[in-house]
């Protein structure tokens, strides 16, 4: 609240809390600006990520996808996850495989207008947040790039959802799944990315 009263570019929501995607879902709809990038509580960018990010966004993308760093609580980078294995510009139609790729929303710098023109929120209340959401946004973006830059600090921790491993939310991954596939089907992408739909649904449910 203070900083936004020294800087009318910060605005602070306040809400009852409703979980990480009621969150998002919120700052979906207050933003004014072009594009959305998420940043989870217990994490962080990498100095100077934000002047070099609109920097790249000067070319216009609507969905630009960099890496992740992963670091322990005493802010030791302990490994790195790729955002993407295809680099430069591309569609779902060049790079299905993208459907392979970890779908975290926070190594993503994604065009507002694909969520709101498209009609696409993160769920209420329901484990696996990014799965349910971010494959959709692939099918209907014109230009993915993936840049090969470290822009985000990951904290792993004990505890997380990503670690966790309590059946009754687990289970959770089925209805996930089967409503990026639903998805696919009401979009008439299904059958063109079946192969690569099939997989992602064998391993997010089964391994």
């Amino acid at each position: 609240d203070t900083l936004a009263k020294k800087d009318s570019r910060i605005t602070v929501i306040h809400k009852e809390n409703g979980g990480l995607s009621s969150a998002r879902n919120a700052g979906i709809k207050a933003a004014k600006g072009d594009y959305l990038l998420f940043l989870d509580s217990d994490d962080k960018l990498a100095p100077n990520a934000v002047i070099e990010i609109l920097d790249e966004l000067q070319s216009e993308y609507d969905i630009c996808i960099f890496d992740l760093q992963q670091v322990n609580i005493n802010g030791n980078i302990i490994g790195v996850i790729n955002g993407s294995g295809k680099s430069g510009i591309f569609s779902l139609n060049d790079y299905p495989e993208l459907l392979f790729q970890p779908p975290a929303a926070c190594n993503k710098i994604i065009r507002r207008s694909l969520f709101q023109d498209n009609n696409i929120s993160f769920p209420a209340r329901l484990w696996f947040e990014d799965l349910y959401t971010i494959p959709k946004l692939y099918p209907i973006a014109q230009k993915i790039k993936y840049i090969d830059k470290k822009w985000y600090l990951y904290l792993m921790r004990s505890g997380s959802i990503t670690n966790s491993k309590n059946p009754q939310r687990n289970i959770e991954m089925i209805q996930v799944v089967d409503e990026v596939l639903s998805f696919y089907n009401r979009i008439g992408k299904y059958d063109q990315f079946y192969k690569q739909l099939e997989y992602m649904a064998f391993y997010n449910q089964f391994l």
